[in-house]
């Protein structure tokens, strides 16, 4: 069973990272940035298979009535996926 927690943004540094947030990952120069970005302007969670960290999801809000949204996960997703994608 996944564990749903507030997402920290050390959460998204620990995630063992697929396709296509691999290349995302690889073409931004500072991860920790949007790290910080994803847990301060919105609403966020991380999604927990025991002690591993799968997924993390949330809204950045851009202004009043506008968000977007983002998911971040590794390929362990795949042992959850009806689980998951009820989560996001």
């Amino acid at each position: 069973m996944l564990k749903i927690l507030p997402y920290r943004k050390e959460h998204l540094l620990k995630i063992q990272v697929r396709e296509p947030n691999l290349s995302f990952a690889r073409g931004v120069d500072n991860l920790f940035e949007f790290a910080e970005i994803y847990e301060t302007r919105g609403p966020a969670f991380s999604i927990f298979d025991g002690e591993e960290i799968i997924g993390a999801c949330g809204i950045v809000i851009a202004w009043a009535g506008v968000g977007e949204a983002w998911v971040y996960g590794s390929d362990s997703i795949n042992r959850h996926k009806k689980e998951f994608h009820r989560i996001v």
